[in-house]
């Protein structure tokens, strides 16, 4: 959508720097060769279950003596857009927010995927000492019933 949003960096130090390049080699299996000075803080609205882009660049202006940041929102334009370092890729719908694919490059694996949001009908303390809760699935038999179709229908309300 090209608006500026407002921002601010904060020194990075030594500690964090050294956790974030434990990491990085971790995750790509390759040392960053310079650490970053700066953290930079932006406020973000992301919806539930969904992604935004957001693009960093210079200004010209100058403030309290440090080069001033922006960054702008661009909305996917694409049916779906496709996330994941290297060879591993997943890919969403740009409508619905559900995961629609998994592709591995490599290995030439493609998995389509389909998602559905459903209810569970949980079985009855009584009948069962140990019902459904947060870390127990139950289900009482019942067919499951559809929630949503998309990700921004589970949170709209």
């Amino acid at each position: 959508m090209g608006k500026i949003i407002q921002s601010q960096y904060v020194d990075l130090d030594n500690v964090t720097s050294n956790l974030r390049s434990f990491y990085v080699k971790a995750y790509t299996g390759i040392s960053p060769k310079k650490a970053p000075n700066y953290w930079l803080f932006f406020q973000a609205s992301v919806p539930p279950l969904g992604w935004n882009t957001f693009f960093i660049s210079k200004t010209s202006q100058k403030g309290n003596g440090r080069t001033m940041y922006v960054s702008t929102m661009e909305s996917p334009k694409e049916e779906t857009i496709e996330i994941g370092p290297g060879n591993f890729k997943l890919s969403f719908s740009t409508a619905s927010g559900q995961l629609k694919r998994m592709f591995n490059s490599k290995s030439r694996i493609d998995i389509p995927v389909q998602q559905s949001y459903l209810w569970y009908a949980s079985s009855p303390g009584d009948a069962d000492p140990q019902s459904s809760g947060a870390y127990i699935f139950r289900p009482n038999g019942s067919p499951p019933q559809v929630v949503s179709r998309s990700v921004s229908d589970l949170f709209s309300s």
